[in-house]
């Protein structure tokens, strides 16, 4: 196994609200591989996980005694050009500001009015983000997910 997995961490700094809490484990991810490596790394030890994206809103009643996989698989790409607009494809864990913010950038319209909705991607779809009369749905085609139970 290639990943590296904390015992005992402290999550206080990777959760916005900076309610302490600590993990039983740890681990970062980069892509699928080392995700898929660290479900299995979970279902060896019979562990409860919970994915954490930018850690927006989230904190723990108790000490998470599964693991914790922070999700920091990064990156977005133009996946094909219409017309009248372009299809963008972007990892779950690409902060969603700096989206936008590129996006924008690139003279690519339609989300910047969720530009200040502080997340990941990821989390993105899963909560239908809005703000100022646009919701994500208005603008999503489709996501590809690992259901971590199986």
């Amino acid at each position: 196994m290639n990943l590296n997995i904390e015992k005992n961490k402290d999550l206080t700094n990777l959760l916005t609200l900076k309610i302490p809490a600590r993990a039983k484990y740890f681990t970062k991810i980069k892509d699928k591989e080392e995700l898929k490596e660290a479900l299995l790394f979970a279902k060896e030890k019979d562990l409860e996980v919970f994915v954490l994206g930018g850690g927006s809103n989230t904190f723990f009643k108790n000490d998470f005694k599964g693991l914790v996989i922070k999700n920091e698989i990064k990156g977005w790409f133009v996946k094909k050009e219409y017309k009248n607009k372009v299809l963008v494809e972007a990892f779950s864990g690409e902060p969603w500001p700096k989206l936008v913010s590129q996006l924008v950038s690139l003279n690519l319209y339609g989300v910047e009015n969720l530009a200040s909705i502080y997340g990941t991607v990821g989390a993105a779809p899963v909560q239908n983000i809005g703000a100022y009369g646009v919701e994500l749905k208005d603008v999503f085609e489709s996501l590809i997910a690992i259901n971590i139970k199986t």
